[in-house]
């Protein structure tokens, strides 16, 4: 379990590379797992969104369905975001 998450709720984009949604199928499965209450966390924020307006999109979107999000990136010797980060 990689931050306290069980591996089938762990989602991935493999191969993926550029700078728009585009076959992010990893990243759409996990956007659709989510429920009002959720905390969606990414380990790192530019995995997440290549760019402030996909990820002011996304937030919004997670943020009108009661979602939290959290920021769990080891390089930031290990605090945790959540909610209005």
């Amino acid at each position: 379990m990689a931050l306290g998450v069980p591996q089938d709720r762990v989602y991935t984009d493999r191969a993926f590379s550029g700078t728009t949604r585009r076959n992010r199928v990893g990243l759409d499965q996990a956007l659709g797992a989510v429920w009002d209450g959720s905390v969606f966390t990414v380990t790192k924020f530019d995995r997440f969104a290549r760019d402030m307006a996909t990820a002011n999109e996304i937030l919004t979107d997670l943020s009108g369905c009661g979602v939290l999000v959290g920021l769990d990136d080891p390089s930031t010797t290990g605090t945790t975001c959540s909610g209005g980060c």
